[in-house]
């Protein structure tokens, strides 16, 4: 939907050109406005532009969609609609859009729910100001290079997230990570004060402080960087059925080793020191770890929520 309110239908085709070689090439033709959302309107729709554009279904050979039963359902679906006009365009569920269903499945866990619903509402608590946006700014410190990279990550701010694209979330997790020490000091500083946000930023910043909120961020943050990029490979133009096999096993394989005891412990120690590129301002001070019985729990609930977010994962992908 576009920010008119209407329906677009955007569509693509890869097609082979022969140019010193055969090349797999893509191309976005145009979005098409959509007055009815079904399957028989939708190929209508496709039939329509596919012929004003001249391309002949006859040299049509796959199709691909998302899983919705309007587009991917095998008895009325637009996939089975096409394939009846032309039955050797073979149907493929994208699997960017399915990579990211099993991300998706992610939000089951409780912990990962509430700390998105966390990170969200802080994201739209700064964004929702000018002033309290710019209180997210730090003086970037250390080396030319690190300063520069500092720069590009903090200035953004910490931005909202998408509410259907979750493979995209790790941006919006690895923001509120670099800005952690300066949110949370915003927060305290707001909550002091006189004003309607004083309650909200107190609630804000007790979500931020608590140690499960902590845990999931990084973990999940860690996570979807490899979702991201295993994302980015499968949205790549020339992409080809095997390297997208290879990728998502390599993918899947490091994600598994990060339930044994070596991977976590890798993880728990990026929580408890901050020494992590995405999470550097989060200091051990900062962490609520007390005594040793304390610490015992806080590692094992830890490890409890890696592993449940690494078998949701393995066990979809």
């Amino acid at each position: 939907m576009d920010v008119s309110g209407i329906e677009q239908l955007s569509i693509c085709i890869r097609y082979i050109k022969h140019v010193n070689g055969a090349k797999i090439c893509e191309e976005f033709l145009g979005f098409c406005p959509l007055a009815k959302q079904d399957a028989a309107s939708i190929t209508e729709a496709i039939l329509s532009q596919l012929e004003k554009w001249g391309l002949e279904i006859d040299y049509l050979r796959g199709q691909g969609y998302d899983g919705a039963s309007a587009m991917s359902g095998h008895v009325s679906g637009v996939q089975q609609r096409m394939k009846e006009l032309q039955p050797r365009a073979l149907f493929t569920h994208c699997r960017s859009h399915a990579l990211n269903l099993v991300v998706h499945g992610c939000s089951d866990i409780p912990f990962i729910r509430n700390t998105m619903a966390t990170i969200e509402n802080i994201a739209v608590f700064f964004s929702a100001s000018a002033v309290r946006k710019h209180m997210l700014q730090e003086e970037p410190k250390g080396s030319k290079e690190t300063q520069k990279e500092s720069v590009k990550r903090k200035t953004g701010g910490i931005p909202l997230m998408s509410d259907t694209r979750w493979g995209s979330r790790g941006k919006t997790v690895g923001a509120f990570l670099d800005h952690f020490k300066s949110a949370h000091s915003a927060l305290t500083y707001l909550e002091s004060r006189t004003s309607s946000n004083s309650n909200k930023a107190n609630n804000l910043r007790h979500s931020m402080e608590s140690f499960d909120t902590i845990v999931t961020a990084v973990t999940t943050n860690k996570i979807l960087g490899y979702i991201q990029l295993l994302t980015k490979e499968l949205q790549s133009p020339n992409i080809d059925l095997m390297t997208a096999y290879k990728e998502a096993r390599e993918v899947a394989q490091v994600i598994s080793t990060l339930r044994n005891e070596e991977g976590f412990c890798d993880i728990y120690a990026v929580k408890r020191t901050g020494q992590h590129h995405r999470c550097g301002s989060i200091k051990k001070s900062e962490l609520p770890i007390g005594s040793k019985t304390e610490r015992t729990y806080l590692h094992s609930q830890s490890k409890n929520t890696t592993d449940s977010i690494c078998s949701t994962l393995l066990l979809t992908m």
